[in-house]
């Protein structure tokens, strides 16, 4: 019985994100997507933080076919590398993703992610947090 999309998902953000297995994350793409600018972004993620994992929140994996989405609690320990052109902090940070998956033939051909980039860029520092100073409404930022 052939694997489902959803398990292709789970099993590649564990050997990728968790693992950092590159090689072997690069086989459940395809290759046009393997060979994407989304490698270089994991790189230069994996190079400035030594730990970094990431965490499929609820609800989970939705969606049915070749579209699915998760949300993704991604962290990690800057420690080892600039990242957006800040010098190893030994800051501990972690931040959401929304990400949605295509798929051609079982493979991972596309993804789009909304992050928050914001959250990311306060807690390395490369940006002033203006959290204490402005009431986001019901649902925090």
């Amino acid at each position: 019985m052939a694997r489902s999309n959803r398990d292709i998902l789970v099993e590649y953000a564990h050997v990728m994100w968790n693992q950092h297995d590159v090689e072997r994350g690069r086989t459940y793409m395809t290759p046009a997507f393997a060979a994407s600018d989304v490698m270089h972004h994991l790189e230069q993620l994996f190079a400035a933080f030594s730990d970094l994992r990431a965490e499929i929140l609820e609800p989970g994996v939705i969606g049915d076919g070749d579209l699915l989405a998760a949300r993704i609690l991604v962290s990690g320990t800057h420690d080892s590398a600039p990242f957006a052109g800040v010098p190893p902090s030994g800051r501990h940070l972690q931040w959401e993703s929304i990400r949605i998956f295509r798929f051609e033939d079982g493979k991972i051909a596309q993804t789009w992610a909304m992050q928050d980039r914001l959250g990311l860029m306060e807690q390395l520092g490369a940006i002033r947090s203006t959290a204490d100073e402005v009431n986001w409404g019901a649902g925090g930022r």
